[in-house]
């Protein structure tokens, strides 16, 4: 069985005074590697939604069950973690209703 390794490709802080993922160094340290997993970290909260506001929308207009940062305490009210490891059908349907809900303000 292989070891487990980690690969990390930084958000870098854009001009814009928002973070942005690299797509260049992400693909090019991912590229020959057999990827079983991902996670994004993503630092801020695009929508401007209150965490409450953001747990009602997820839950109730997408329908949709994602792990809320609130668990972790305070420093991670607000944010959310999505489970990517599903079929890509099922995934673009759930990231087409979170994109639904943060549009149809």
């Amino acid at each position: 069985m292989e070891a487990e390794k980690l690969i990390s490709s930084d958000l870098y802080l854009g001009e814009d005074h928002r973070y942005h993922i690299d797509f260049e160094d992400f693909e090019k340290k991912i590229k020959g590697e057999k990827i079983r997993l991902f996670l994004l970290c993503s630092p801020h909260n695009p929508v401007g939604l209150d965490a409450e506001e953001l747990d009602r929308r997820i839950i109730h207009q997408a329908k949709l069950w994602l792990d809320s940062g609130k668990i972790f305490g305070e420093c991670g009210r607000g944010f959310q973690r999505i489970n990517v490891a599903c079929p890509r059908s099922v995934l673009k349907e759930a990231l087409q209703k979170l994109k639904k809900i943060c549009i149809d303000r």
